[in-house]
């Protein structure tokens, strides 16, 4: 017998931000799912017992969204797509453009809800998507910074030279 379900709401999404980092850079931070933790602080991330799969939790707090993610359509330096099943079910797309030295990072939802708090939820993840995505910009421009940052910029206190002890 069909699993009988009700009406069921469609929920289409892109959020997006401009990174100033090269596109190598977001792409190996956003590709690398199990790290996704170090830069998006609503996330916990646990592998799944499948090769390319991972369990999402999105807050800590009251009803956190849990999601069951599914990686594919790998395409270098451009981005991936993740299908989602659990609280919400579709497909997310992480997609990168480079611009003038930086990158646009857009993440593309398109959700199932089957009930009216599952689009509650929608937006709940859009919420933190959107931390998610600032999270990221942050990372990878510090990221940069450090990069470009020589180890000998910060001056040193007079008198005192490189080897640490004062004349």
């Amino acid at each position: 017998m069909p699993e009988r379900r009700g009406p069921t709401e469609r929920i289409v999404a892109d959020d997006a931000v401009v990174v100033r980092a090269p596109i190598g850079l977001v792409y190996r931070t956003v590709t690398d799912v199990a790290g996704w933790r170090t830069w998006w602080p609503a996330i916990t991330v646990a592998a799944s017992d499948a090769p390319e799969r991972w369990r999402l939790t999105l807050g800590r707090r009251w009803r956190p969204l849990r999601l069951e993610a599914r990686a594919s359509d790998w395409r270098h330096d451009v981005g991936f797509r993740v299908g989602l099943e659990g609280d919400l079910r579709g497909s997310a797309e992480w997609w990168l453009e480079a611009v003038r030295g930086a990158t646009i990072v857009h993440h593309l939802v398109d959700l199932e809800a089957v009930d009216p708090r599952a689009v509650r939820r929608a937006a709940l993840l859009r919420r933190r998507v959107r931390s998610g995505l600032w999270g990221l910009q942050w990372w990878c421009e510090a990221a940069v910074l450090l990069a470009l940052t020589p180890p000998s910029s910060t001056p040193l206190p007079r008198g005192a030279r490189a080897g640490g002890a004062l004349r």
